[in-house]
């Protein structure tokens, strides 16, 4: 009775690494696939999008792969390409991105939005400061830099991205950089 128990799972588990060895290549295909529409213009949808969620989601070598691809479609100039990177890249949370979503952060906001009275849009109408703060406490430090480097707008999406951080770290950054003219001035 015991030998049986045994055999019975040494097939099992013989069958199921057959099973995985032939379920990882289909997996990488697909996701390659997947990012092969995403990075075209012609044949990207929302639902391709989701989709490299949800193989990101459950297979660690499909976020690898992935997260290694957003940088170079993110800072692709001239299409909407970069837009759903960078939509991609914060629903990730994926850090490796967020040097080139700061680099991002010098386009206008998108989408681009005429401002009767000219101030910083809402976060919710600028998905590349949008996406930059739902990567958390590892992204201040490029906040910090553009606010360094940055006009008053840049400043001004800044404070918006602290604000919705939420942090400890982002909450006393903010704190410790805005006295008079929270709106207008992030002095660090």
């Amino acid at each position: 009775m015991r030998l049986s128990v045994q055999f019975n799972q040494a097939v099992f588990g013989f069958l199921l690494s057959i099973a995985l060895t032939q379920a990882a290549p289909h997996s990488a295909n697909n996701i390659r696939n997947l990012m092969a529409e995403l990075s075209d213009v012609r044949t990207t949808s929302p639902d391709v999008e989701q989709q490299i969620l949800v193989f990101a989601k459950k297979d660690a070598n499909a976020r690898d792969y992935v997260v290694q691809r957003l940088p170079d479609l993110i800072n692709a100039p001239g299409s909407d390409v970069w837009v759903n990177a960078v939509q991609l890249a914060g629903k990730m949370k994926a850090p490796e991105a967020i040097p080139s979503l700061q680099k991002a952060m010098s386009r206008p906001p998108f989408p681009a939005q005429a401002h009767v009275n000219f101030s910083t849009p809402p976060l919710q109408l600028d998905i590349v400061a949008k996406d930059l703060s739902q990567m958390g406490d590892r992204a201040v430090p490029s906040v910090v830099d553009l606010v360094k480097n940055g006009d008053e707008l840049m400043r001004n999406r800044c404070v918006n991205i602290l604000i919705n951080l939420n942090t400890p770290e982002s909450r006393k950054l903010f704190e410790s950089g805005c006295r008079t003219k929270p709106q207008l001035q992030l002095g660090i």
